[in-house]
């Protein structure tokens, strides 16, 4: 993987137990090549949704702060696959799961926000 993937993928992962594991599960699937970023980082999305009713709110804030953190990195290869991966997979279950995706929503900084609302637009 990437440096410029994997620091921001360790760094996720480290926040979340659960993280780790699909983190783990999907090398494990893909071996004995690694992941498509975009597939990995969406399937960490998904278990960022799952998690986030239960998680403590501290490690929300958390992840989201990364999340928001990488959208702002004058990488654009990261932020598009942080974007395209993980964003995109945030707002599409999160929208499904209707009770949570308005605290979920909350949780996006400006520029994933401002990403969020464009792939709902699009999408739509």
């Amino acid at each position: 993987m990437k440096s410029r993937y994997l620091n921001f993928v360790q760094t996720l992962i480290n926040l979340s137990p659960n993280l780790h594991e699909i983190y783990c599960n999907a090398l494990e699937y893909w071996k004995p090549v690694e992941p498509p970023i975009t597939v990995l980082l969406g399937e960490l999305g998904r278990q960022i949704v799952s998690d986030f009713a239960s998680a403590e709110p501290i490690t929300n804030k958390s992840i989201f702060s990364c999340i928001e953190i990488a959208m702002h990195s004058q990488d654009l290869e990261l932020t598009s696959a942080v974007g395209t991966g993980l964003i995109e997979a945030i707002v599409n279950y999160a929208e499904s799961q209707k009770l949570i995706w308005p605290s979920v929503y909350l949780m996006f900084g400006d520029a994933s926000k401002k990403y969020a609302d464009a792939w709902i637009l699009f999408s739509s």
